[in-house]
């Protein structure tokens, strides 16, 4: 699949050329990538459910939690390693290197990603943000201020770590798909290569998440009913409505999820395309 890569080109032919090529190739990609995006998906379907509101699964974790930090703590590495997996197997298609090489260079890229997007979140929603609540009230800022401040300092925040590690997306491409030299002989010059091309870089990242937000957006809205219903159906069993659910729902929403999972997983890997030219 290693074709017209090195061609300069402008962001509406790197999303034509991506597109081709990933259309072109749907039924290899989708026969090469089942097995690691599925246990991609399944294993994100495990953690999902553990951040859900629901009695059942609040009541089995804190009977059984050892078994329960045991099973996320499983859930976590398999993601990981899932998704270094997948990432391998398209990095494979593309430079037609050997599926073992490209699985150990890929880990660096993969996790460091990952956990970028569990820095954003922890920063968003999670004890990051948290932390940021908490040191602003200790200034004896009045609660509207607050308010009004929290949110723009962690706006803030995001915004300052994609302006600094948005070069790292051709950093890591461009190590990922060369697959010749180790990441940090060259680290300093392709970093630099992405800062003076970040104008770029944002575009073409910026139109192919839009896009890649509405196709998902509709790909997720069976997983998104699924998930209103039930937090409507738990808020009520905690202020004392019987059970509205039929007994398998659990099972049948779990099997959507892990579905929905899968398809926006196999969407998103359009953007690496785009990323690769």
């Amino acid at each position: 699949m290693k074709e017209n890569i090195y061609v300069s080109r402008g962001i509406p032919g790197c999303i034509k050329e991506a597109t081709s090529m990933f259309h072109g190739n749907l039924k290899t990609i989708a026969k090469q990538t089942l097995w690691p995006i599925l246990c991609f998906a399944i294993s994100f379907t495990v953690i999902f459910f553990t951040q859900i509101p629901d009695k059942h699964i609040y009541t089995l974790g804190m009977t059984h939690i050892w078994y329960a930090l045991a099973t996320m703590a499983i859930a976590y590495i398999a993601l990981y390693i899932s998704a270094i997996w997948l990432t391998a197997r398209i990095v494979t298609l593309i430079n037609g290197m050997s599926m073992k090489k490209n699985f150990m260079r890929c880990v660096v890229p993969t996790i460091s990603t990952g956990m970028l997007c569990e820095v954003v979140r922890l920063i968003m929603f999670g004890s990051i943000g948290k932390f940021i609540g908490n040191a602003m009230s200790t200034m004896g800022l009045s609660p509207t201020t607050m308010d009004i401040l929290n949110p723009l300092i962690q706006i803030a925040i995001v915004l300052l770590l994609v302006f600094l590690l948005l070069p790292f997306d051709y950093v890591f491409t461009k190590y990922l798909i060369e697959g010749k030299e180790p990441l940090g002989k060259n680290l300093g010059t392709s970093y630099v290569v992405g800062i003076r091309h970040w104008g770029f870089l944002f575009i073409a990242n910026f139109i192919p998440f839009i896009i890649l937000a509405v196709m998902m957006s509709v790909a997720m809205l069976p997983l998104t009913i699924l998930l209103i219903a039930h937090i409507q159906n738990t808020l009520g069993i905690i202020n004392g409505d019987p059970d509205g659910t039929f007994s398998y729902f659990l099972l049948i929403f779990f099997l959507i999820s892990v579905i929905s999972f899968c398809i926006t997983t196999y969407i998103s890997l359009w953007k690496f395309f785009v990323s690769t030219y």
